[in-house]
């Protein structure tokens, strides 16, 4: 018994996964895989019941340690005043020590100039040229952030519904290749 069981179960798991990598187009009888571009599926599925597309800016998740001052950036540092939250600078860095965000009260910018070095401070610069330029922040937090992407991604899912029984499915592109089946 244990052993019609575990058989059961492996056998689920293994057409989950492959279910989810190709698509069986009910009216040619074809199939249509991960990687597919959108004119191959429709001209092998046909005309889906429901088409949308959107527009999305991708985001990657990183580990930072940020860098907070409380201070103008445009002043030197023997002009040290606090300003809470109105003029907060805040310095993003990646694992390898290098800026990945630079925001100025609450927005972002890609680069901040700095007088005691004389040049700008931009994003991919290593930290040690933020010590050299602010010396030592107010505040050093590690945290998990969201760094939006510099390319937009056009998203188009197609629904198909095989038969009036079955849940419809799912099939999702981004920039017309087939990335998703649901």
């Amino acid at each position: 018994m244990r052993q019609i069981v575990l058989i059961t179960i492996i056998l689920c798991i293994f057409t989950s996964v492959y279910a989810a990598e190709y698509y069986s187009c009910d009216k040619t009888n074809t199939y249509v895989h991960l990687g597919d571009n959108l004119a191959h599926v429709k001209q092998a599925c046909g005309m889906p019941i429901s088409s949308s597309t959107k527009k999305i800016q991708p985001t990657k998740t990183l580990q930072v340690t940020r860098w907070t001052y409380n201070r103008i950036p445009q002043e030197s540092f023997e002009d040290y005043e606090l300003h809470p939250e109105k003029d907060v600078l805040v310095f993003d860095f990646d694992q390898q020590d290098n800026i990945v965000q630079i925001q100025i009260g609450g927005k972002q910018v890609k680069q901040i100039s700095s007088r005691l070095l004389g040049k700008a401070i931009k994003i991919g610069d290593p930290r040690y040229i933020v010590a050299q330029a602010y010396l030592a922040p107010n505040s050093i937090k590690e945290l998990t952030i969201k760094i939006s992407q510099k390319q937009i991604v056009i998203q188009t899912t197609l629904t198909y519904q095989q038969a009036s029984y079955m849940p419809p499915t799912k099939l999702i592109f981004q920039n017309d290749k087939l990335i998703k089946i649901e």
